[in-house]
């Protein structure tokens, strides 16, 4: 979740959200992302608020390119909640990219295709990986409080 995190606030700038009224729906979308993938696997805090692990395995159709569909579609069903839809995709964008660094990696074609793409082979819960996880904390939050910071100053002025 932290990378999705971090990977949508540093797009902040490039895609240009305005700060002073749309960044809370665009985190709101970021964090959802990042989490909802997991709501395939019956321990995650995702997963117990929306089961989708009665439906679907872990890592099958909630890591695959078609999840993408679902902040499209909402984008066109629902026009006025433009960031917080983004937020969301870039939020399952994060999350399927850092599940391909890990060995088990994401079967991006499912169900068409159960191959699983990765790019790497750094393992939950080693130390490689908590290093990284300490330095992504620090650089999120680090970037969330100047944007914060930001926000509050344009809505003073």
């Amino acid at each position: 979740m932290m990378i999705s995190t971090l990977l949508g606030l540093l797009l902040v700038e490039k895609l240009r959200i305005p700060l002073n009224i749309n960044l809370t729906d665009y985190i709101i979308g970021l964090i959802v992302g990042a989490l909802l993938p997991d709501a395939d696997h019956e321990k995650t805090w995702a997963g117990k608020i929306m089961p989708l692990w009665r439906i679907w395995k872990h890592r099958t159709a909630t890591h695959s390119i078609f999840a993408f569909m679902v902040p499209v579609l909402l984008v066109k069903l629902f026009p006025g909640f433009f960031y917080l839809w983004l937020g969301l995709f870039i939020g399952l964008f994060g999350h399927i990219v850092v599940d391909m660094l890990t060995p088990a990696g994401c079967p991006l074609l499912y169900p068409l295709n159960k191959t699983k793409f990765r790019f790497a082979q750094i393992d939950t819960g080693s130390l490689k990986e908590d290093m990284i996880m300490v330095a992504v904390m620090l650089i999120t939050v680090y970037k969330f409080y100047d944007y914060l910071h930001v926000a509050a100053v344009s809505i003073i002025h």
